[in-house]
Parts: C-alpha cells; structure tokens; sequence
C-alpha cells in the first residue's frame, strides 16, 4: 500500500449520525409531500455539521429538491445580507438569461442591487430608486422572500445556511423574517450554527424559538463505538491492537470527528502509522501527537486571554486534564480567591469547566495538550516537579499514586519515579485497570534503568509489566519482556524467577502455537522437580495438563489436574486450588463430561468469587455455557440448563469487558455465540460471534479467533448459508493447522465436513475427517466424537445406514452419564433418521419423538426443527402421509420463528427458501407467502418500498410495472393486513425487517 501526498484521510461515509439522517430524512419527506420545514442545527467545531448537510443536500438533489446553498465567512460578518448574496450566486451560477429571469420572479430590479453581476446577465435590468433606509430594507426583504419562495414552485426547495455563529445582522434579520412568513410550498430551511459561539444567536434563536414549526437538533460528538468505526473506515485493517489505537484516538479527541482525522493524518505523517500490503502497520506508544492544525486553532481561540489567566491556564495543563484549585494555587503561588477569579475568566472563555466543588477540568483534552505542547522540555521538567512535591506536601493518599507516578517520572527524579510507579502499578492491578498499570510499570522499568537497579528488583517489573500488557492485549510486548525477565534470572541464578518466566512465555504462546507452548511447560515441569518446590510442581502440572488437554487426550489431562489439586489443597493454596478446579472443569468438557464439568466450574466459581479474583470467575462462569451442550458439545448429555448457561455467560462477559481482559472478552462472546444460537436467538448469536472474531483477532489471540470462526460457520450452517459458512470454517482449519491442536482440527473438520456434505461433495468431506482424526474411536474424546458423527451423516448422505449404524452404537455407548432415561437430541435423531432408512420405522419414530420433545422442554429449536424434520421424513417413506404433514408442519413453525430472529433480510429469504426444499409440498414461495402475513413475494416487495417513503409510481418503476398494478397490490396488502393508511404498512414492514433486505 502506498499513500500520495494528495490523498486525504477522510471517512468516505458519515459514521454515528444514522439517527440524524433518519430524522432529517423524515422532514425531507414530508417537504416533498407538500410541507414547510425549519431544522436548525447546533454543534461544536468540527463536530461534523457541514459533513451532515452535505449528505442531506445530496439527499435532497436526488430526490429532485433546488438547492440555495449558503455558507456564513468570518470575514463577511460585518457585510449586509452576506449570507443571503453567497446563496443566490451559488444558485444563479452557471444559469442562462432567460432561466436567470423566471426565477428573479420579477423582483430583479431589487435583487440587482444585492447581486450586481445579474445586470451582466440582464442588461435591461436597472435598480430600482432607493427609500428611505427602513423602507428599502423591508423591500428587500419581501423581494428575496419571493425569489428565495416563489410562489408557484414547480419542486421542492432546499435553503441551507450554514455557520450562523458568523452571520451578519441583516441576515440574521431576514432569516427571522423568513422563518415567519414561509409559505404554503414545499420548501425546508436548514440553518446551522456552532454551539460554544451562540452567545451573539441568543436574541436570533430566542426569536425563532417562538415559531412552531422551528426544530431544533443538537450534534454530540461521536461515542466510543463509533469513533472505532471512523477509524477502521479511514485507515483500513491495523496492526497490532487497532482497538487500542482506537481507543487512544477517543480519548483524545472525545468523540470530535474533525479531530479524528486530523490526528490519524499527524500519525501518518509522522510515520506512527506506516502502510503495508495489508492496511496499515502501527507503532504503539503512550499517548498520541496533537496535530499542528488543532494546536492552531486552540491558539488563534486563546489569544484573547489576558497573561495572568494564560499563565494560571499553563500551570493547570501540567497538572493535568483535572485539576483542584488548591494545588494549582501552591504551583502559581496565588492566593486560593484569585486563582478563583482567574479561573472564572477561563469558564467564561470556554476553556475549563467546574466539575465540583474545588476541582475544575479542561473542556477538551485538545486545549490541554495544544497549551502543554507550548511549554519547554525544561519547563515542564521543572513545573512537574514542583507539582509533585505538592501533592506530597499535602499529606497525598494512596489515590494520589497514579499522578505521583506521573508527575515524578515527567521530572526526571527517578528513585520517586521508581517507588511511586510500582506502587501506583500494583494499585492499578488490584483495580483491574491493566492500561493503567502498563503506563505505570513503564515508568517504573524505565525509571529501574536509570538507576542501575539490581536484576531481582528489574526481573520483578518485567514480570509485572508482562502480566498487565498481556491482559491488555500487548501480547508480543509481553513475550519480549518475559524473554528478558528469563534472561535476567538466568544471569543471575535465579531458579524460581526463571521457572516464573518459563510458564508465563509457555501460557503465551498456548494462544497462538502448541508445540512452541510444549516446549516451555516441559522445560517448567523439569525446573519444578529440580526445584523441589511442592507448588510449581503443582502449577506446572496443570500447565502440561492443560495443554495434553488442547492437543491430544482430555482424560491424561484430568490425570494431571487430580495430582496439582491434591498438592494445592496439601498446601492450603486456595488460589491454586481454584485454578485447578477451573482446569478439571475444561478438561472435562472436552472429554465430554459435561456433568462433571459443571461441578469442577462451580466449585472454582466459588473460590475465585471468595478470593476477588474477577479474571477467574469470569473465566470459569464462561465455560459453564458450554455444559449446556452448545456446538460442539451437543453429543453428551448437559450438565446445565441452557438458561442458567446464558446467565453464566452474561455475567463472565460483563466482568471480563469490566477488568479490560480483551482475550476473556473474545473467548466468552464466542461460547454466548454458539449458546444464543442453540436457543434460537441468530440474531444476537451473529453479532456475538462477529464481536468475538473483532477482538480475538485485534489481541492476535489465534485459538479465540478459531473459536470465533467455528461458532460463526456453525451457526450460518444452521440457517443453511452454506457459502458463509464454509469459508468461516475453512479459515478455521487453516489457523488449527497452524496451531498444532488436535482438538480445534477436529471440532473445525467436524463441522466444515457436514458443510461439504450439505453441498454434495462427499470426497472433501471423507478426506477432511480423516485428517482431523482417525476413524473408529470409542474413547470420549468431544472432537473425535463429533468427527465420528461426522462419518454418519456423510454415511445416511450417500443412503448407507448399515455403514451408519456401528458408528451411531459406539457413539451411544461411550455417551457419559447417560441413564436410562436421558435424551441426546442430535444422537437421537441420527440413529432415528439411520433406522428410518433401515425400515425400522417404529423404534426411528420412537427415537425421534423422544429427541422433539427433549429438543423443545430445553428450549433448543434448531434440534427440534431438525427432529421434525426427520420425523414427516420417516412418516411419508411409512406411508403415514398425515402424521407427516402434521410434523412437517410443525417443524414449518419452528423454522419460520428462527427466521423471524434474522435480522438480515437476504439470510431470512435463504433460510425460508432452503426450507421450502425441504418441506414436501411447499414451495419456496408459499414459504415466503407464510412468514410475511399471507402476502405474495410481489406484496411483500411493494410493501418493502412503501416502508422506504416511495410513492406508487417511483414502485412502479422500480418494479417496472404499470401505475395501475402498483395501486391494485397496495389495496390487497391493506386488505390481508387490515390496514387503512400507507403509514401502517410501512411500520409493518419495517417491524419485520422488508425494508432492510430484498427478497426471494
């Protein structure tokens, strides 16, 4: 990729302001069906109004609306009728004599007089003789209200004036007097006007305010959310950690559009962001530049100033984005009752804000750093210093060590650095904030440096910052600094802080390579024995077993697991025994005990809840949703409702996005995926597993992004979008393969296999499986088992239930915990489907009747739909046509409730046409006819267009039918629905998603 100089890195699409556009656009109707409008538009600079009125002048264009567009200069305000004369020459620009002369409206003799270059145009044109200067004003005023509103417009009229804040009295004048007087024609008035310069609008707005039809809307900045859309629109794909730069973006610019361009060019431009082949490449630091453009403008808006605020202003930027007016009183050495006066100058300025009482803060992060950026090297390292010194001479508590930590470090005293950025550090931990703690421990390691600190105490910090920047997502950082810190031990013979580098290097890479993780835990187990020390030998244990259980045998991995139990129990380590139990809880999902997992989770649940330890407890209640059998757990019997699943789920999500754990965040909105799913939520299940697959792959957290892809292909595959499916699944197998995990290969394999086996290609399929796994196992192992199930379905796909049944026995009989009475809904249904194809019609319909009922008491659809399904198959092939349709039928409604969760149209119209295939005597269109009220698909499309505001002959040309047809399907919509007026079909349509998708 490369960038040209002339190239502006400006979003291609407005982002964030769906809801004003809506709004606006709803005014624009009602314009075009004959109304008068007034929007005024208020908003901060840069904030994007000009951005907005753009999109809703081209609206407007293509809807067939004039446009008279003016633009409000800063060099114009003292110019009469500025605004209004910059209108009409835009307007008349390129506009020959005689459409010039129609649309004067025969005022042209007064409107010369404002626009002289029409008499050019117009050579008989001459102004009329002057009045008296009131007299000659309101002439004015009643010639531009005539052409600016032409009594017999032939088309809606669209007046824009923009930047009020800069108009000059006249116009402001004859706005007030157009507002008053708009006539009964099509026309919208759209004025804007910057929000922090209104004072000189109060007597013009309070005027218009008086006037009914005036609406007002205001222009926030942008949230979180979206300044991260801005940023991944302007630049692309960035690595590493695109959410961290989005992050620093927002904090620095809260949410100003304008800023955010301008900082990401100032990043370009410095060379913070480099172009690849691939998007963009970022160079990660603590804080961002403040472009020159907005250093500009905060000075050119602080000029006005006099010294002493200026100066008082400095000292707040060193002290900070907050500030208390006692310390800013001691830096500036003012008593507290004029640094008070002082202050009240700058709110009045619009520079601070009073957020309580004694404490004040900057308005923008921008002017902040714009007045800091002034300052000297020397200065600041001077300033910082003194207002270290009185924080601490103000007797600062523990809540005072984050801006010790700062304030000492920005000063260069390093041993102050050194103790203050590990305790502020340790503090940000214990507080769950690891972007905090990485900042501090940063100062701390740096500070470490300078002093010539011995290893142990250098050693530690690493440690330290390793810890915080994995949690934050720094994952390549944090192996560097555990490289180090190995090093370091090394030298200096210390054991034990080399065993504590080995395993965390070794839990490192379990997320990215298993063999290179292997290495490092067995290194850790050989340092433990060698060691004698009863609790690495426990952890390390459980780091060998975790992996045995991710790589090759889930049960050697309980094996492993009992053994550190019993060490950390012998050793009253409650921690320790906690994260052991977590592991058991894994280790028996994947060896397909769910039972047994949920009481391994559950007693780790409890402790780390009892220790405070909110990254534990959100990862062992994450992995309780899985124990409700989702994919790719759905062979073994449940160990938990799958409601109470999706509470655990919630809950590990809120404490995993609150601590700023992004790998928990990723891991636990896929396994919510695959559990809103089996309930039939598709809907929130896509979105969860799209946000899975985001922050899995922005922390490179490679087994969370195969997670992610494998729930996103399973549940496309349930809603039958083979070709979404498939390549969610095949990039999975791709990043399994390079992982070296036997068990992502297999689960991947399982479920892309049954995608190339719904596609008829059944070679992919056998060749996928056989390399996942090996055939014939009767161990529990939950990717071997579902590989297993795999081989069935492909077996009844080429209609061999004999090779079918063997496998579906061994699977049966290998299922833990299952008694007498328990149900399989999946299992259930092959060996029903195998035996209906056997003939044995009677045991396959006892079968599938058992897997129905059990698929619909858990409240799990899509078994329930794929029962039914199999249920009217074995019926017809039995010849029991009746009971078969009944149970087509009712897997119809199943389907047709899924597909109501859709919120994609074309998904909805796949899935209900897919079901049409497979519902015997209901044809894909009937389907559709079904799901939207008894409707044709032509219905079903004209009402779609009725919900976007077209009229019967714009649907008429869009359908290319006649006028006539379109005005007969309007009346038979009304009919079916019961509806009286457009207005409630359009909400019928939009409540059902029509005017989002197309249809068939």
């Amino acid at each position: 990729m490369t960038l040209r100089l002339e190239s502006p890195l400006i979003s291609p699409r407005i982002i964030g302001r769906d809801d004003e556009l809506g709004a606006i656009q709803t005014v624009l109707e009602g314009v075009r069906a004959g109304g008068v409008e007034c929007v005024v538009i208020a908003g901060n600079a840069g904030v994007g109004k000009t951005r907005l009125v753009a999109e809703v002048a081209r609206k407007a264009s293509a809807a067939g609306f004039d446009l008279l567009l003016g633009r409000c200069v800063e060099q114009d305000s003292a110019f009469p009728f500025a605004a209004v004369v910059d209108a009409l020459r835009a307007f008349f620009a390129g506009r020959g004599p005689e459409e010039v002369r129609q649309a004067l409206a025969g005022v042209g003799a007064e409107v010369v007089k404002l626009v002289p270059e029409l008499g050019l145009l117009l050579p008989g044109l001459t102004p009329t003789p002057s009045l008296d200067p009131e007299a000659e004003r309101r002439r004015l005023f009643e010639a531009l209200l005539r052409v600016l509103t032409p009594p017999a417009c032939r088309k809606p009229r669209l007046l824009l004036f923009e930047d009020l804040h800069w108009a000059d009295r006249t116009s402001l004048d004859f706005l007030r007097f157009l507002i008053r007087r708009l006539p009964a024609c099509p026309l919208l008035l759209i004025l804007t006007f910057r929000a922090e310069d209104s004072d000189r609008l109060r007597e013009f707005l309070a005027g218009i305010r008086r006037e009914r039809r005036v609406r007002e809307l205001t222009l926030g900045p942008l949230s979180r959310e979206h300044v991260g859309s801005l940023v991944r629109t302007v630049l692309g794909p960035v690595r590493p950690d695109p959410a961290r730069l989005a992050d620093l973006v927002y904090g620095l610019t809260e949410g100003n559009p304008f800023f955010v361009e301008e900082v990401l060019k100032t990043l370009v431009v410095g060379g913070q962001l480099r172009p690849t082949a691939s998007g963009w490449e970022w160079q990660p630091a603590a804080g961002l530049p403040l472009p020159k453009s907005l250093q500009d403008v905060v000075r050119l808006r602080l000029r006005r100033l006099d010294p002493r605020a200026r100066a008082l202003l400095t000292a707040a930027a060193v002290i900070g984005r907050q500030f208390e007016v006692k310390v800013l009183a001691d830096l500036t050495r003012l008593k507290e009752p004029e640094a008070l006066r002082l202050l009240n100058r700058l709110i009045t300025a619009q520079v601070i804000t009073e957020t309580s009482v004694g404490r004040f803060a900057f308005r923008h992060p921008v002017i902040r750093e714009a007045v800091y950026g002034d300052l000297t090297g020397t200065e600041r390292r001077l300033m910082h210093g003194q207002v270290a010194r009185a924080l601490e001479g103000a007797g600062a508590s523990e809540s005072a060590l984050a801006d010790l930590s700062y304030h000492y470090f920005a000063a260069g005293a390093w041993a102050e650095a050194l103790e203050y950025g590990e305790r502020a550090g340790e503090q940000a931990w214990a507080f769950h904030a690891p972007e905090e703690a990485v900042a501090h421990f940063s100062r701390a390691l740096e500070a470490a440096v300078r002093l010539g600190c011995p290893v142990p105490v250098r050693v530690r910090l690493l440690y330290a910052w390793g810890r915080a920047g994995e949690r934050a997502g720094y994952a390549d950082a944090a192996g560097r600094d555990y490289a180090e810190a190995v090093r370091l031990a090394r030298t200096a013979g210390d054991r034990v802080g080399e065993w504590e580098g080995v395993v965390n290097l070794g839990l490192l890479w379990a997320s990215r390579d298993y063999v290179v993780a292997g290495r490092y835990f067995d290194e850790a187990l050989g340092l433990a024995r060698d060691l004698g020390e009863p609790a690495l030998l426990a952890h390390s244990l459980n780091r060998v077993g975790n992996l045995a259980a991710n790589v090759s045998d889930p049960a050697l991995a309980v094996d492993y697991h009992l053994q550190a139990v019993e060490i950390f129990r012998q050793l009253d380590d409650r921690r320790g025994t906690a994260v052991t139990l977590d592991l058991l809880g894994m280790a028996a999902q994947l060896n397909s005990d769910l039972v047994g997992a949920v009481g391994w989770l559950r007693q780790a649940a409890d402790l780390f809840r009892r220790l405070g330890d909110p990254q534990g407890l959100a990862a062992s209640l994450a992995s309780l949703v899985v124990c409700a059998a989702t994919h790719p757990h759905d062979l073994p019997v449940p160990g938990i409702p799958l409601a109470d699943g999706l509470a655990a789920g919630d809950s590990a999500l809120a404490l995993s996005q609150g601590i700023g754990w992004r790998a928990g965040t990723a891991y636990t909105l896929g396994v919510l995926a695959l559990g809103l799913g089996l309930g039939g939520d598709y809907g929130a299940a896509l979105a969860a597993g799209r946000s899975a697959l985001q922050v899995a792959e922005e922390v490179e957290h490679r087994q969370w992004a195969i997670a992610a892809h494998r729930a996103l292909g399973r549940l496309y595959l349930d809603v039958f979008a083979l070709p979404e499916a498939r390549r969610h699944l095949e990039l999975a197998w791709q990043l399994a393969a390079g992982l070296g995990s036997r068990v992502w290969m297999g689960y991947v394999a399982a479920a892309l296999a049954s995608v190339y086996i719904a596609q008829g290609e059944f070679g992919l399929a056998r060749d996928l499986m056989d390399a996942g796994s090996r055939a014939g196992v009767t161990r529990c192992a939950g990717w071997d088992r579902q590989l297993e199930a795999g081989r069935a379905e492909l077996a009844l796909a080429r209609h061999e239930p004999e090779a079918a049944l063997p496998i579906i026995d061994r699977l049966t009989a290998s299922t833990p915990n299952l008694g007498p009475d328990a149900v399989v809904p999946r299992l259930w249904t092959l060996r029903g489907r195998t035996l209906a194809m056997l003939r044995r019609y009677e045991e396959g319909e006892a079968l599938l009747l058992a897997a129905k009922h059990e698929a619909e008491r858990r409240g799990t659809p899509i078994w329930e739909l794929h029962a039914g399904l199999a249920l009217g198959c074995l019926y017809r092939s039995w010849g029991r046509r009746a009971e078969g349709q009944a149970a087509f039928g009712a897997a119809q409604r199943v389907a047709e409730s899924l597909a109501a969760g859709l919120p994609d149209g074309g998904l909805r119209a796949g899935f209900l046409r897919q079901l049409g295939t497979l519902l015997p005597g209901l044809s894909p269109r009937q389907a559709i006819t079904r799901r939207y009220g008894g409707l044709t698909e032509r219905e079903a499309q004209v009402a779609a267009l009725v919900s976007r505001g077209l009229t019967n002959r714009e649907i008429a040309e869009v359908l290319v039918v006649s006028e006539r047809t379109v005005e007969s399907h309007v009346a038979s919509i009304m009919g079916k629905l019961g509806f009286n007026s457009r207005a409630r079909v359009a909400a019928w349509a939009a409540g059902r998603g029509l005017d989002k998708g197309e249809l068939g």
